[in-house]
């Protein structure tokens, strides 16, 4: 039978291996989307070593100080020892006698101070590790993707897959989507955070799989018009704000109102001078009023549909998005008016009047 003093370092070493168990699965709980990559920074093996240490110190202080704490001498009594000293010792380092208030923040006074500390030195470099690599990936995942597309169609698909995803999850990504819509920023800036979020949810594969999947129902749409409408000019009020919306999504307001209408008021070629002052009223009306960014900007497409039509608005705003005239037109190209541009020249400067 084998001695039991040859194997008296076995119960501490247990003991140590379950505070660093309890310490590694707290870090990789706190990064969903890569937890293993989470675990190789200094930091994060710091945290797990003092985890380790603490228990094993709690193992040495029961059974040398208080043997009669101890569960007993028998194989039972060992492992009621060693989870004893281990969870204890995760509990005294998580204590704070009190807490402090510094500078609108609560800082703990007591053992849990450490591991805080340490905690937010692990949460900086495995930031730094992670922000550089999340970056690449979202913009190539979600490269295409319409947001409004991708919040009504993505996310629950998404939540689906995993099938695990808690009501408390859910509703937390409902807040930060619904705090992201109102956000006045770009289009891609929103589709893009829209994908981290979703990423820290569902992690990289599961969401460039899940994209990939509904790439054509959830991309934007380029096309310049949108067939649905049929003719523009026809088309009903909620059709026309549809298409202005998906236009001109993301965009602006100062470009809206300003290169963006001599574009399309180039374009066209053949507006006529008091529809020029019109659009030019519209958006110092705009400019005055105090409402939110994107509202001026449908406002104001709204008003360009009525001007040059659908079909010129679309075009347009695919062309600005893409950084090129659009075939067979432009600024500077020919027209039925033959106006070139000496006419953008002349309807920019009705804006200014």
């Amino acid at each position: 039978m084998a001695d039991p003093v040859a194997f008296a370092w076995l119960d501490p070493a247990l003991a140590g291996l379950l505070g660093a168990a309890v310490g590694t699965t707290e870090l990789m709980a706190r990064y969903r989307a890569a937890p293993l990559l989470a675990l190789w920074t200094a930091s994060a093996a710091l945290y797990m070593a003092v985890n380790a240490l603490a228990s094993v110190a709690a193992w040495y202080a029961l059974t040398t100080w208080f043997p009669d704490v101890t569960a007993g001498a028998g194989l039972e009594g060992r492992a009621g020892d060693i989870l004893l000293a281990g969870l204890s010792a995760m509990a005294f380092l998580r204590t704070a006698l009190v807490s402090v208030r510094v500078n609108d923040t609560d800082v703990p006074v007591g053992p849990s101070f450490i591991l805080q500390t340490i905690t937010g030195f692990a949460d900086r470099a495995t930031d730094r590790r992670l922000a550089a690599q999340r970056a690449e990936d979202i913009d190539r995942i979600m490269a295409g993707i319409d947001f409004a597309r991708a919040r009504t169609g993505l996310v629950p698909y998404c939540f689906t897959l995993m099938q695990n995803v808690g009501p408390a999850e859910q509703h937390e990504i409902a807040t930060q989507l619904a705090s992201l819509e109102k956000d006045e920023t770009a289009e891609a800036i929103k589709v893009r955070t829209l994908g981290l979020l979703l990423m820290n949810i569902v992690g990289r594969k599961a969401l460039r799989t899940a994209v990939d999947n509904l790439r054509g129902a959830l991309g934007r749409d380029d096309s310049g018009t949108d067939e649905s409408l049929g003719d523009p000019d026809d088309a009903s009020p909620a059709a026309r704000a549809a298409f202005v919306r998906r236009a001109m999504g993301g965009m602006p307001f100062a470009t809206a109102s300003g290169p963006f209408v001599i574009y399309c008021l180039a374009m066209a070629q053949d507006v006529d001078e008091e529809t020029q002052r019109q659009v030019s009223r519209t958006i110092a009306s705009l400019g005055a009023r105090d409402m939110a960014d994107w509202v001026k900007v449908q406002v104001l497409g709204l008003a360009l549909v009525q001007a040059v039509g659908a079909e010129v608005l679309g075009a347009a705003a695919v062309s600005l998005r893409r950084g090129s005239p659009p075939p067979g037109g432009g600024p500077s190209g020919g027209g039925p008016s033959g106006g070139g541009a000496g006419s953008a020249e002349g309807q920019a400067d009705s804006l200014t009047m």
